[in-house]
């Protein structure tokens, strides 16, 4: 089955940075050089390359650098691996440091998605704020311990540990993950082009065997749900929401058929601790490739409001 091609644009500058422990985590600056910073990271076993149905958009007007979590994408394996929250939140202040020197000091907004989404809330919570905006697509918060919705959560992460663990990692070619994307009926409607460019983000040729590997090995991914389930994040959201106006929280769409725990709990949080939270009507976990340009639409609103886009440049949004 053949689909829409995207081809992402090549970067103006790739730099690898290392972590404390010595990860690699590969920097790449797009975009519109005089405009404010977007930063942009993915979710577990994915990578952001794949994203760019949603991230075309903001190619115009702001400086887009694109970084995958260590173990992930374009980073090589670490060894050890510490593919974990504590090892993303070192490479998170490492990259607070360092983009500013390689880039120079500019207002800068963090765009992350799932896991990245968590590593920026545990971040902020252990190094302090120092983002002028953030939206936070569909964060997985686990309740606390009494929580309602506590079992619920946990069981989707024990769910999630589970197929990851048992999940395909050897592939012919990446077209054959593609497919399965598209054969999948909860991951039919990515946007046209985004199974294949998902699919080719996320393998590596393997070196031993031929073909094609997952780029983070099955096992770290499954790990990291797992050890979400435990998370002690839900505690330090108290104390996080006094950053609340600079925080935006898209979540997925409760009501929509086999709404996942993501869905249910983030409304709960705008309730307990006022945090914005906007319904993305019609989607799932994965809304930035099931409806990239509305997503983009109101994360872009938000940085208009926050005065880091300007109305009249909002306006203008690529269609590459």
């Amino acid at each position: 089955m053949t689909s829409q091609t995207l081809e992402p644009p090549k970067p103006y500058r790739t730099v690898d940075l290392r972590s404390s422990d010595g990860a690699v985590i590969r920097v790449r600056q797009l975009g519109n050089l005089d405009g404010p910073r977007v930063m942009l990271s993915h979710g577990n076993g994915f990578a952001i390359e794949g994203y760019y149905a949603f991230w075309r958009y903001f190619l115009d007007d702001c400086e887009v650098i694109l970084h995958d979590l260590r173990n992930h994408g374009e980073n090589p394996l670490n060894d050890p691996p510490n593919n974990d929250y504590y090892g993303f939140v070192r490479d998170w202040e490492m990259l607070r440091h360092e983009i500013p020197c390689l880039f120079g000091a500019k207002p800068t907004a963090g765009l992350y998605h799932s896991a990245s989404a968590l590593t920026t809330l545990h971040h902020a919570h252990e190094f302090g704020w120092h983002w002028d905006a953030v939206v936070l697509y569909d964060p997985p918060i686990v309740p606390g311990q009494g929580e309602a919705l506590r079992d619920q959560a946990v069981g989707f992460e024990h769910m999630m540990a589970g197929w990851a663990a048992e999940r395909p990692d050897h592939f012919n070619d990446p077209a054959d993950l593609a497919e399965a994307f598209r054969s999948t009926r909860s991951l039919a409607g990515w946007a046209p082009g985004s199974h294949d460019l998902i699919a080719r983000s996320i393998l590596r040729p393997d070196t031993e065997r031929g073909g094609w590997t997952l780029a983070c090995p099955r096992a770290l991914e499954s790990a990291l749900y797992a050890s979400n389930a435990d998370s002690t994040l839900w505690s330090k959201l108290p104390a996080l929401a006094d950053h609340r106006d600079r925080i935006l929280i898209l979540s997925s769409d409760p009501e929509a058929k086999g709404a996942k725990s993501p869905s249910l709990v983030l409304p709960h949080i705008g309730q307990t601790w006022g945090y914005e939270v906007d319904i993305v009507p019609g989607t799932s976990h994965l809304m930035q490739l099931e409806k990239p340009e509305e997503v983009a639409g109101r994360s872009r609103a938000f940085l208009t409001r926050l005065g880091l886009l300007g109305a009249a440049a909002d306006g203008q949004r690529t269609s590459a």
